[in-house]
């Protein structure tokens, strides 16, 4: 939590108005020529005037009688000051003048309250100020209501010393320590609450607990950043808690430039919902205690920042360390622990890296695995963020990293916790690494090249990890894998499984997942366990490099591709697999999939397994545009998921700008669980077929108009998770089962085939959810051509069925088919489209009657032999419309007005002609204002009147010679129509109605000169 400054700062002045009264106040000096008692007055010199205190009628020692009174200590005293109790009233300031070093010493148990503190007000050579506490229970120093603390001026060697069983807390203060070695050193308790500290020193010291002290900050901002070499150097137990710790010379009161600041711990450092910032060039932290960031940030955002583990450095879930600044480094040195921890709130994270930015040394990152709470398994799809073979990235296939499975199945203690790993198995037994003893394989890696086959465990794509072999003696410790496989490939050859294999770093692994290492035995509720990964730290770009020889069309690909394998034409075509590469996040940190798409132009799926059901898995699909369910397109650290290959020859690269260390998939969504909805800005929605709360599954379905109906690149084909209860997909046009299907765009109308179906006989539902960007005039029904029904999925939303496994005509296929089509609407009419000239140009002017919000019009003026668009309007529902033609031509002016209606059509209004002549620019006989009107229409008729040519649809006003004697005037308003709504007189050339009544749209006004019955002009309004 950061505090604002301008806050702070009224928030001090207001208190400490309130808490001190504007009243004269008293200046104490200590002599302390009798004795050390604060209550003896013969040890006090008032305003400067030994022992004759009579101030208002009596005799007083500081605290006595008033609240606003001053302490100074400005000579070497005989006794040290003790209070032995509890004063009456707060002092409003002690100042310990240059070279005097003073101990107040407080009695077990009472308060002693205080404003402001200052120590080494001028130089600070010498000063110094000790709270002590006489007796075993501790006794209070509260320093409050808005004041400040003040440590040794620029220069100088000033001190505040707080000694065992004393607490001094600084609430609502603003504390400044300064000087060349100036500090406030604690060995009791010393609290910071809702107050700034600054830093304003150099010389290596600053604020220093020592082992036995307690120094607690909460809600502050503390700043470090004046002249160099300035410390919070911490032996005992810091907190700091919803507060900010700049080490930054570019905040007050720092001066730029200046460099090397540092936090030094050797004893115990908590940080919880706080940040940490190491700004200035060279700022470090140094920890050889334990350093415990909770719910916390820590920025190296400075050239050369770092952070030196020499002890125990715990980054809890949902910490993040951002090391942006060049060549920042994050260094574990040999026989210290530094641990990423992860639990069912989320994860810590390393953030994206800087290009110049490294991790050194061997880090623990942990991996959370969600338990069940009930007796089934399930598979996880999994990776290794870590490597056991070097800090440095690699560069090509001789320089490869590579993952160990050692750690998966042990437990690791950490800062007094057991952390229980996965139980594992395969046939090797325990001397192979595992747990126990299986016939099949526990443990898989994939393999493209193989042919699909489900008969046995070993007899398809999963390669099996019959055991592995542990190269101990070392840290990390480095395993080779031994495979099993009876498969063949997709050229119907014998694959022969590989033995003493290392797998390089990004490539995934299926676990089946049954609990903890904690097991008797693999049955009954499925429990959480916590995978602690031990190793360097993968950094910087990782390229992909499969642990087998990739396929490139009906050959070979080379090292650092994907696999994209075509059999032989002898051996038919490829199945429905090509193309999947199982990889996995190499990062300590939340990936966003779709900056990997943005990456690698040579994927167009990705697939992540859905855990969620009590009998099998699913997947959720990611395109570039668009998912099949409404899941966070992420994926965790240690996760691993499958990339579709677009070809042969295509590559895949992780990136740090790829990292999302805030993204955390918590509780039931961390692997395994109910994922949960994200906007995305598509036309489009998910269709969901479902048994109960735990046996679903999903699809994706999108409109655009650049798509074709077929399946092409950019669809992703439905994979069926293993053992699926039920199947849900739609089908392309050419009849294939998609999770993400992109179609055509709706406008027109579109109806697409979706694909159905279970494991058994049973009731079950379909479900729309997700509509997106589909407007609301179009219907969306779902078809059943088995029951010949159809229901209106925008108003209900579900849809209950049956299968019946003998009746194929109940599943599958052909059952089901959704249905977007425009609503059925009032037809659109255009009721009137004119022109009138205007004293700004040519006002065009049309009525339409049912366009609704979407109708579409495009002016239109003609130019020769075509029509140029003037502008374009979105209809409102209004039914009334105008625009002025400020450019109009000399002599006629021809426009047509284009519509467009909800699917796209396009009809024109005819042509309406309007003569344009310089005589115009003359005033025109008739003013008519405002217009548009809502309520009140004022008229008003020029004397030099005329008559009016309607020829070609238009109205064309032309001046005549001024008219003579007394003339009244007949106003009549018309509809376009010509229907009568006002007839009136006027006896003058001004005339005025209240037409608010009248409906919206346009009139005609008309006016008629009553002594000779001629036409003086007309003029169109509209009426809003």
């Amino acid at each position: 939590m950061k505090i604002p400054l301008l806050f702070c700062s009224l928030l001090f002045a207001f208190i400490f108005c309130i808490g001190n009264p504007a009243i004269a106040a008293n200046t104490y000096t200590w002599s302390g020529g009798t004795s050390t008692a604060w209550t003896n007055v013969a040890n006090w010199k008032l305003n400067g005037s030994a022992f004759n205190q009579t101030a208002g009628g009596g005799v007083y020692y500081p605290g006595q009688n008033s609240s606003n009174d001053n302490v100074v200590f400005s000579a070497i005293t005989l006794n040290n000051p003790a209070i032995t109790i509890n004063i009456p009233n707060g002092l409003a300031q002690i100042t310990v003048n240059d070279g005097i070093a003073t101990t107040i010493t407080i009695n077990s148990g009472c308060t002693f309250y205080l404003t402001n503190l200052t120590v080494g007000p001028t130089n600070g050579n010498g000063a110094s100020l000790t709270f002590a506490t006489n007796g075993t229970t501790a006794s209070y120093v509260n320093l409050e209501y808005g004041g400040s603390v003040n440590i040794g001026p620029a220069s100088g060697t000033s001190t505040l010393i707080i000694s065992a069983n004393t607490n001094v807390a600084c609430s609502l203060e603003i504390v400044t320590v300064g000087g060349t070695k100036s500090s406030i050193t604690n060995s009791g308790t010393f609290s910071l609450f809702l107050s700034l500290a600054y830093s304003d020193y150099s010389g290596g010291y600053g604020f220093i607990n020592n082992a036995a002290g307690t120094f607690s900050v909460s809600n502050c901002n503390v700043y470090l950043g004046n002249t160099g070499n300035e410390n919070i150097i911490n032996g005992g137990v810091l907190t700091l808690s919803n507060s900010t710790i700049y080490l930054d010379s570019s905040q007050p009161p720092g001066t730029s430039g200046v460099s090397n600041f540092s936090i030094t711990n050797t004893g115990t450092f908590t940080s919880t919902s706080s940040d940490i910032y190491l700004t200035s060039t060279g700022t470090n932290i140094k920890n050889s205690g334990t350093f415990d960031e909770i719910g916390s940030n820590i920025y190296l955002n400075g050239t050369s920042t770092n952070i030196s583990n020499s002890g125990t450095f715990l980054l809890d879930p949902g910490s993040v360390i951002y090391p942006t600044g060049a060549s920042s480094v994050i260094t574990n040195n040999s026989g210290s622990t530094f641990t990423l921890m992860s639990d069912n709130t989320g994860s810590a994270a390393i953030a994206s890296l800087s290009s110049t930015s490294s991790l050194t040394g061997i880090f623990n990152v942990q991996r959370y695995i969600t338990g069940t709470n009930s007796n089934y398994s399930s598979y996880r799809l999994m990776s290794s963020p870590v490597n056991s073979t070097k800090a440095t990235s690699a560069t090509s296939s001789s320089t490869l990293n590579y993952i160990s499975l050692y750690y998966l199945n042990k437990s690791a203690t950490v800062n007094g916790t057991t952390y229980n790993g996965i139980y594992t198995g395969g046939p090797g037994g325990t001397a192979g690494g595992f747990n126990t003893t299986t016939v099949n394989p526990i443990l898989y890696f994939y393999n493209e090249t193989i042919k699909t086959s489900n008969a046995k465990f070993t007899s398809g794509k999963n390669i099996g990890v019959s055991s592995f072999a542990s190269v101990t003696g070392s840290t990390p410790v480095t395993t080779t894998e031994n495979m099993v496989s009876s498969a063949k490939t997709v050229n119907a050859v014998a694959y022969t499984a590989s033995t003493g294999l290392s797998i390089p770093v990004g490539n995934g692994f299926i676990d089946y997942f049954i609990g903890p290492n904690t097991l008797s035995s693999p049955s009954g509720a499925i429990g959480p366990a916590t995978i602690t990964n031990i190793g360097f730290i993968n950094q910087q770009n990782v390229q992909v490099y499969l642990w087998y020889t990739p396929g490139s069309g009906i050959g070979t690909g080379t090292a650092g591709q994907l696999s994209f394998t075509t059999p032989a034409p002898a051996f038919g075509a490829a199945d429905k697999y090509q193309g999947f590469n199982m990889v996995g996040n190499p990062y300590p940190s939340t990936l966003s999939l779709v900056q990997v798409f943005a990456d690698n132009a040579g994927i167009d799926n990705i697939y992540v397994l859905n855990d969620n059901k009590s009998t099998g898995s699913g997947y959720n699909v990611y395109t570039k545009t668009g998912n099949s369910s409404p899941s966070p397109a992420y994926v965790v650290s240690g996760q691993g998921f499958f990339v579709h290959a677009k070809s042969g020859g295509q590559t895949l690269i992780f990136k740090e700008g790829e990292k999302a260390p805030t993204q955390q998939l918590t509780g039931s969504s961390l692997l395994l669980g109910t994922p949960k909805q994200t906007d995305q800005p598509l036309s489009g929605l998910y269709m969901k077929m479902v048994q109960d709360s735990l046996n679903y599954d999903y699809c994706g379905i999108y409109f655009r108009s650049d798509w074709a109906s077929t399946f092409k690149v950019g669809d992703a084909i439905e994979l069926d998770g293993s053992s699926s209860q039920v199947y849900m997909s739609s089908l392309t046009s050419d009849g294939v089962r998609a999770a993400v299907n992109h179609q055509p765009d709706y406008i027109k109308g579109v109806n697409v085939k979706l694909y159905a179906d279970a494991v058994g006989d049973g009731i079950y539902s379909l479900n729309i959810e997700g509509i997106r960007n589909i407007d609301t005039l179009y219907d969306i029904f779902l078809i059943d051509h088995y029951k010949k029904d159809s229901l209106d999925m925008r108003r209900y939303s579900s849809y209950a069925f049956n299968i019946y496994k003998s009746d194929t005509s109940s599943f599958g296929g052909s059952r089901f088919e959704l249905s977007i089509h425009p609503r059925p609407l009032p037809p659109y009419k255009l009721l009137n489209f004119a022109a009138q000239k205007e004293s700004e140009g040519v006002q065009l002017i049309w009525k339409t009657e049912n366009e609704a919000n979407y109708t579409g019009f495009v002016l239109q003026k003609q130019d020769g032999t075509q029509y140029n668009q003037l502008t374009s309007l979105q209809s409102n529902g209004s039914g009334s419309y105008t625009f002025i033609d400020r450019d109009p031509v000399l002599g006629n002016n021809t426009y047509r007005l284009q519509q467009s209606g909800l699917t796209g059509s396009i009809t024109y209004s005819s042509p309406v002609t309007i003569m344009y002549s310089p005589l115009e620019t003359t005033a025109s006989a008739l003013s008519v204002y405002p217009n548009p009107v809502k309520d009140i229409i004022n008229l008003t008729i020029n004397q030099n009147n005329a008559n009016v040519n309607s020829a070609n649809g238009s109205i064309i006003i032309n001046p005549s010679a001024p008219s003579t004697g007394a003339v009244s005037y007949s106003v009549k308003v018309t509809t376009i129509t010509g229907t009568i709504i006002v007839t009136d007189n006027s006896a003058g050339v001004e005339w005025h109605q209240n037409v608010a009544a009248l409906a919206p749209g346009s009139y005609i006004i008309q006016v008629i000169n009553n002594k000779d019955k001629s036409l003086v002009g007309k003029s169109i309004f509209v009426k809003i």
